[in-house]
């Protein structure tokens, strides 16, 4: 183990894309180099409890099952390391190492939101990807189009409003989506990626059912209108000096 960077990995969390982090850190536990960094997969379940023991892999195929241990992060900025909320038994020494970095493979609420951001920096423990601030404006989709439009960034029209908007006056909002939106639209809520709660809607009825899928998944809805155009993805790397993928 000597030299080696010890990597804490979390994945699953309290989200309704729980099963994509499963995924996403399956491939990234296995993208690692062994030879150079020392992988301490950490679970959490759709409870929020953390679990050490288990690897993405096997919870895909078996569920928070077997001789798991309950553990906790210190945010002691000294201590760096997990605390066992148990008797650690077996896991005695994957407890004993402080860790190095932490690779939050949690996608969505409480994962991608600033909320394990802040977390990891009241612990003092280096992190892959954006920070509070960047996590939490950037899962937001209407603050983050707020951003947007005070810098003057070009983007599809949109409209966002509460779920209690629309539950208390749902014939309002649906005339305002048609009058400033139109069809054909996107409806999403304003917290997920991957999809989760994201409908298209063509005419009213569809859009009446749209919204009522993404006031399940959050309090904040988003409508934005169809943008015809390609799709292009971009990686970002660093902090004062990034690099971008093109």
């Amino acid at each position: 183990m000597a030299g080696k960077l010890k990597v804490m990995v979390l994945f699953g969390g309290r989200s309704g894309e729980h099963e994509v982090s499963l995924q996403s850190s399956n491939s990234v536990i296995n993208a690692l180099d062994k030879d150079r960094y020392d992988v301490l997969p950490v679970g959490i379940t759709k409870e929020g409890r953390w679990l050490l023991g288990t690897t993405p892999e096997r919870v895909l195929e078996e569920g928070f099952t077997g001789d798991l241990l309950p553990v906790t992060l210190s945010v002691d900025p000294t201590f760096r390391r997990l605390v066992s909320l148990d008797h650690p038994g077996a896991y005695e020494a994957l407890l004993a190492d402080q860790i190095d970095v932490v690779f939050p493979v949690l996608h969505g609420t409480y994962g991608e939101d600033g909320c394990v951001q802040g977390l990891l920096e009241l612990a003092n423990l280096p992190y892959v990807g954006g920070g509070v601030l960047g996590s939490s404006v950037g899962m937001d989709k209407i603050m983050m189009k707020r951003v947007f439009a005070q810098h003057g960034f070009p983007q599809a029209r949109f409209l966002g409003f509460l779920r209690k908007d629309w539950q208390q006056r749902p014939e309002q909002i649906l005339d305002q989506i048609e009058r400033e939106i139109g069809y054909p639209c996107f409806v999403k809520p304003a917290n997920l990626g991957s999809s989760v709660g994201i409908s298209k809607a063509g005419e009213r009825e569809g859009l009446i059912k749209a919204l009522d899928l993404a006031a399940k998944y959050d309090r904040k809805l988003v409508v934005e209108e169809n943008v015809v155009g390609r799709e292009i993805e971009l990686s970002v790397l660093g902090n004062d000096e990034p690099q971008v993928s093109v």
